[in-house]
């Protein structure tokens, strides 16, 4: 097979595997579809119907010089009302196709968005460590967009070319079958030579669809570590590296456009050579009495050439947006064929979590294969116990919390939450029981009252005092007091405008609110000082009362009066206890223990 024909297969093959997945979304809008469609064929027929208009009218002009008799201007003002009245009523429902079918294309993005959201968070977080955000967003913004092109002129387009061609045609038959022989030879060169052209096209833009993932992930990450960049004074090498990508997308686009522009001109060659070869072979039928062809049928035959013009055009403008839409669509689906690995059981147990015990059974996990985190971990938690973790960096602490609210998945053994495995409950109604203070303490671009309430329902949103309890237990109220609007200031992209210790006891008010059973704080006390440590562990206090909660961290006084600690050690427990039998034992926690100490007594000479 030659590469031309196994590119052309290749398209033809992306299509046809494609664009069935949209029928599922065009399907609900069957009825309004065939409305829209039937518009297409009524300003179809009714401007097919102006030419022989025209043509009635010229002879009638004709006849009434040439002194026949029975001929006024009565007849000719039905004539001119005649040809008004059907380019009104064409142009009504041409209105109404595009009306109809263009907004078809955006409902199907309406919901084909946000299906792409909804299915983007269901993916586990993995999946987000192997896909860039940069490319992402493109794949939601501007490939979404090719997609409603593909469905909306792209749809529209070829119903109404299919149509138009099919009434001009059959004008162009009535009015000489001879001639329409002729002008149908411009045509089939267009076609072959935009076949040819399509193909290109579709390879330069799927360049360009490329290199505008890239651009995207870089600015991405350039805004979201701004701080970064200007800290270490790179402006001038993002620039120049942003500019080197600028660059290539320029590149691409001009090749791209370079394909693309080459089908217009050629669209125009091919039709003013079928306009050469209509008046030269139309001249010589008027010429020649025995075909009956005068000067009324030329003119229409002429208006009827001009009328395949743009179902021509369009054509190849739409095998265009087609081909870039199945791109882009390929792309989209990408995306929306990756099966959640961490999903609903199919059947599920009823009911949720209630008490908060924990069970970590032989529980391996890895990142990459074969380097396990966590190797065959073993460890009960009663409910309502308030365990520590601590360890070393790497050795598994904060990948033991995510394996609780089951935001990874062992790869051996398994986690038993009040008994029942993990797996077998709703993902819903496990995370619901389960408070989860992570590391990154990430904030939404909204005010301090909607972060702190993010997990909460409209109605407990709603009730007094629950957010602003949150917060007086994680020791952020009286900071928020201070604020310029209180609860109601904006705290900025990714709570841009807080510090990082008010972003954490943020964080912890957030999923205190809650009210979970279990509540899991995985270095959550990093960035404040040991005062406002030891104010916020008071606080919560009365909260861990009653439920569990792991208290992850690498300070020995966060987990100091934890009813006992583990220590982890390359992903196993090597020690555990309480505080004291810990310290009395001289290994691993003795040892942190003795160095933090030590930290602290520097600390305090150098203050």
């Amino acid at each position: 097979m030659t590469s031309d024909a196994s590119q052309e297969t290749a398209g033809l093959a992306a299509a046809r595997r494609e664009i069935p997945t949209l029928f599922p979304y065009l399907k609900q809008y069957r009825r309004t579809l065939v409305i829209g469609v039937a518009c297409v064929l009524i300003t179809a027929a009714t401007a097919s119907v102006l030419p022989l208009l025209v043509s009635r009218t010229l002879k009638h002009i004709t006849q009434h010089l040439a002194g026949s008799e029975g001929l006024g201007e009565q007849r000719l003002i039905l004539y001119f009302l005649a040809i008004l009245g059907f380019a009104l009523l064409s142009a009504v429902f041409r209105f109404y196709q595009r009306w109809i079918l263009i907004g078809i294309s955006r409902k199907v993005e309406y919901d084909l968005r946000n299906d792409l959201f909804a299915h983007l968070l269901r993916l586990p977080p993995a999946y987000f460590d192997r896909m860039t955000t940069g490319d992402i967003i493109a794949r939601a913004t501007n490939d979404l967009n090719q997609v409603r092109s593909m469905l909306g002129p792209g749809l529209m387009y070829p119903i109404n070319a299919f149509f138009t061609m099919a009434c001009v045609l059959a004008g162009m038959c009535y009015l000489s079958p001879v001639l329409t022989l002729v002008a149908l030879f411009p045509p089939l060169l267009m076609a072959f030579g935009t076949n040819r052209l399509v193909k290109v096209v579709e390879e330069r833009f799927t360049l360009v669809q490329e290199q505008f993932s890239k651009i995207s992930t870089y600015v991405q990450e350039n805004l979201t570590g701004i701080r970064v960049v200007k800290a270490y004074v790179r402006e001038d090498a993002e620039v120049e590296a942003i500019r080197d990508l600028n660059r290539d997308y320029l590149e691409k686009n001009l090749s791209y456009f370079r394909a693309e522009g080459a089908l217009y001109p050629f669209f125009a060659f091919s039709h003013n050579l079928g306009r050469f070869v209509v008046l030269g072979f139309g001249s010589f039928l008027m010429m020649s009495p025995r075909w009956g062809f005068d000067v009324g049928d030329f003119a229409a035959f002429l208006i009827y050439l001009n009328m395949l013009l743009f179902p021509m055009i369009s054509i190849g403008w739409v095998l265009n947006v087609i081909q870039r839409g199945v791109v882009s669509l390929q792309r989209i689906n990408e995306v929306m064929d990756t099966e959640p690995s961490i999903k609903d059981p199919a059947d599920p147990c009823a009911p949720p979590p209630t008490r908060g015990e924990i069970v970590f059974r032989d529980v391996t996990f890895e990142y990459i294969p074969g380097r396990p985190v966590l190797r065959s971990l073993n460890l009960e938690i009663p409910a309502g116990a308030t365990v520590g973790i601590v360890g070393a960096t790497g050795s598994g602490k904060s990948t033991l919390a995510h394996l609780v609210p089951r935001l990874q998945d062992p790869v051996r053994g398994e986690i038993l939450i009040d008994g029942v495995p993990a797996r077998n409950y709703r993902l819903k109604d496990l995370r619901k029981a389960i408070g989860l203070v992570s590391q990154d303490h990430f904030m939404f671009s909204a005010t301090v009252r909607k972060n702190i309430a993010f997990g909460l329902s409209p109605e407990e949103f709603l009730a007094d005092g629950v957010v602003e309890e949150a917060s007086r237990l994680a020791a952020l109220h009286d900071n928020v007091i201070e604020f310029p609007q209180g609860y109601e200031t904006l705290v900025g992209e990714r709570g841009i405008t807080l510090s990082g210790g008010q972003r954490q006891r943020a964080a912890i008010a957030r999923a205190v609110a809650i009210d979970p059973k279990i509540l899991i704080l995985d270095d959550a006390l990093s960035a404040v000082d040991t005062h406002t440590e030891e104010k916020i562990l008071e606080g919560l206090r009365g909260v861990m009362a009653g439920r569990t909660t792991l208290l992850i961290s690498h300070r020995i006084s966060t987990v100091r009066n934890a009813d006992w600690i583990i220590v982890l050690e390359d992903g196993a427990v090597a020690e555990r206890g309480t505080h004291e039998d810990l310290l009395e034992l001289g290994g691993l926690y003795a040892t942190l223990h003795s160095h933090q100490l030590l930290e602290a007594q520097i600390e305090e000479m150098i203050a």
